[in-house]
């Protein structure tokens, strides 16, 4: 889809678009791996951004989810993002705080593209990222508060732009 387009467009959605696309292919992998699925690589999209195909396919041979996330803390893209994902995982036995820092990874790279100049589709595929972040923060807190959180816990759930 994004080798069809050219110039600014391009430039400006391949990092928006190809995360999303390596971080739906993380979560598929590491989800996969906590409920036991097998044929993980018949749901993943085929296609990627940072990661390449060496490491999607060590993320498939990894034996259990503590185990990926320490490939991940490795990669030389993604290392900066899930460092300590490991420990937080076994503190936690939650993927939680991963889906955060990968949409804190959305936003971070949509603020680059969404304040830049000129316009181009990639600033409403980051109005789109901002909006979908948006959505989801409201439905944490109102989940959040259903359930009787206090402020700072709940805080903890929200993908803040910093």
């Amino acid at each position: 889809m994004i080798d069809n387009l050219s110039g600014a467009d391009k430039s400006r959605c391949a990092p928006i678009a190809g995360a999303a696309v390596d971080v739906t292919n993380i979560a598929i992998i590491l989800r996969s791996k906590l409920i036991g699925t097998t044929a993980v690589r018949d749901h993943l999209i085929p296609s990627f951004w940072k990661l390449d195909h060496a490491t999607v396919e060590q993320l498939l041979a990894s034996q259990d989810v503590p185990q990926a996330l320490d490939l991940l803390a490795s990669h030389h893209y993604y290392s900066r993002i899930l460092a300590g994902a490991r420990q937080k995982f076994e503190e936690s036995k939650s993927l939680s705080f991963l889906e955060l820092a990968l949409r804190r990874l959305q936003l971070k790279l949509s603020e680059r593209i969404f304040v830049g100049f000129p316009y181009s589709l990639g600033t409403i595929l980051a109005f789109l990222v901002f909006k979908e972040n948006e959505a989801k923060n409201i439905s944490a807190v109102l989940t959040g508060l259903d359930a009787g959180l206090q402020q700072n816990e709940l805080r903890s759930l929200l993908a803040l732009s910093e």
